[in-house]
């Protein structure tokens, strides 16, 4: 009996125990999830406090102490907000009749400045992250920062202008960068400019003729100009452009055609009046075209009749410009020595020959340029690793050895056509002799195509131009005729 009883009590003893271990380790379990809830609450979507003062204080104008009129609208703000901006800290602390008011009215004299623009200004001094800029509209936010002197917000807008750099945009950055002295949008917008003026502009009419004469002017003195093919690409593109600036309201058409009003408007005009660029109509285009670099224009027959019949160059540019290659195909035709070309840096940007070409793909490519070059012939050729310059026979008699200066650039560009890589070979002298081919630039690997590639390249030591008898002596009574030639293939 005993031993029953004793054996009943053990195993109750050990079911309760068993029992008790269970519920400790549920209520551990128990613990350690309610421990981990307490650690990490649910979490629920709260209405911001940036946004609630953004939507009571200035989108509802709640509690506002002052009432400030611009541009014929009433914004109900706030003082403690408003004089973040120097503008409005002077105004509430200076001796301003303004200082004590609750209502202040404020002219704007700055005709870029929109309703738009100040609201997006007005709700940048506001705790937010609503306020948003648009390149649409970023001029209009510039001039009313400006206005306000609110300098972050100039910062941030310049930011977004260099981010959005595009055919659309760049004519109004480039404005707005000098109006209100953003001196990096400035560089980016020229740099955009030199890229795709000839490239992109030329065949964009609606573009083009927004480029004010001072841009213009900027762009063919620059010595960073791609120009595709060759100097008298950009003579046609001028005249495009000035047709344009002439004719605000005339409709773009391929100005290639022979029966084109642009060639019709500078070729019918009259004998007897003087070149277009001696006219008054033509005065304000003069410093553009004297970016031209006349020695390089005319160095193909057809050219140089298309600038006679055109007479918009006058001829008072072109005598002293054809004397002085003459003179210099004089000198190498008796030139005892190879020219060393040793030449300052400025006298090479200002002098050289500016060339330049679209590749659209990776597969190896030749070419040369047309015109005369005094006697040289060159071939050009591109590999994807590689751009070499290999020289041909000769045209006419001159020295075996010739040393040329070049300096080369490769871009390639994204959708906005701003440019994503790029190669600069720098200040590069090499010789040649005849059927010799040298490497020029050896190229990254990392380029996407098409590219565009701008040489500038300096085959002979410019010369000091003799002295000319006055131009008034020299009698022009009407142009020389054309010279009918069969055209060249540039490509070798």
């Amino acid at each position: 009996m005993g031993g029953a009883f004793s054996r009943l009590s053990s195993e109750r003893i050990k079911s309760y125990l068993s029992s008790n271990r269970k519920k400790r380790k549920l209520e551990e379990c128990d613990e350690e999830e309610f421990f981990g809830q307490y650690l990490n609450p649910k979490k629920r979507k709260m209405v911001c406090t940036a946004k609630y003062i953004y939507k009571a204080l200035f989108l509802d104008g709640q509690d506002h102490d002052i009432i400030v009129d611009v541009l014929g609208k009433e914004w109900k703000l706030h003082k403690i907000y408003l004089q973040q901006s120097p503008y409005f800290a002077s105004m509430f602390s200076g001796s301003w009749n303004e200082t004590n008011k609750s209502y202040i009215k404020i002219e704007v004299p700055d005709p870029n400045v929109t309703l738009e623009a100040l609201t997006v200004l007005f709700g940048s001094l506001y705790p937010s992250d609503e306020v948003t800029l648009e390149p649409c509209n970023i001029v209009a936010v510039l001039a009313a920062a400006n206005l306000f002197q609110c300098e972050g917000l100039i910062d941030q807008c310049a930011e977004v202008m260099l981010q959005t750099i595009s055919p659309l945009t760049a004519v109004d950055y480039y404005n707005a960068s000098h109006q209100y002295n953003l001196k990096e949008v400035r560089q980016r917008t020229l740099k955009f400019f030199n890229i795709n003026l000839i490239n992109y502009f030329q065949e964009h009419a609606d573009r083009l003729r927004h480029i004010s004469e001072e841009l213009m002017g900027e762009l063919v003195h620059s010595k960073d100009l791609c120009v595709v093919q060759m100097e008298f690409s950009l003579y046609l593109m001028l005249r495009h452009w000035m047709y344009l600036r002439l004719h605000p309201d005339a409709i773009p058409s391929n100005p290639d055609r022979p029966d084109h009003p642009e060639e019709r408007y500078f070729k019918e005009r009259s004998l007897d009046e003087p070149e277009f660029l001696l006219t008054e109509e033509g005065d304000r285009f003069k410093l553009v075209f004297r970016g031209l670099r006349l020695e390089h224009v005319i160095i193909h027959v057809e050219d140089f009749n298309t600038i006679i019949e055109d007479r918009i160059i006058p001829h008072t540019w072109l005598y002293p410009t054809l004397v002085s290659l003459w003179h210099q195909v004089l000198l190498n035709e008796n030139m005892t020595e190879t020219d060393p070309l040793d030449v300052p840096e400025n006298v090479f940007y200002t002098k050289c020959m500016r060339l330049g070409r679209v590749v659209i793909s990776k597969e190896p490519v030749s070419w040369r340029w047309n015109g005369f070059m005094m006697g040289l012939n060159l071939v050009w050729c591109l590999t994807p690793s590689y751009l070499s310059v290999k020289r041909h026979r000769a045209f006419m008699p001159n020295n075996s050895t010739r040393n040329f200066v070049c300096r080369v650039s490769v871009i390639s560009q994204d959708q906005q056509k701003q440019a994503t890589v790029e190669q600069c070979s720098g200040i590069v002298k090499f010789t040649l002799t005849r059927f010799e081919e040298v490497t020029v630039m050896d190229l990254k690997k990392d380029f996407t195509y098409p590219i565009t590639i701008s040489i500038s390249l300096l085959i002979s030591t410019p010369n000091s131009k003799p002295t000319l008898p006055p131009i008034s002596t020299i009698t022009v009574d009407k142009p020389p005729p054309p010279v009918s030639v069969s055209s060249n293939a540039d490509t070798a």
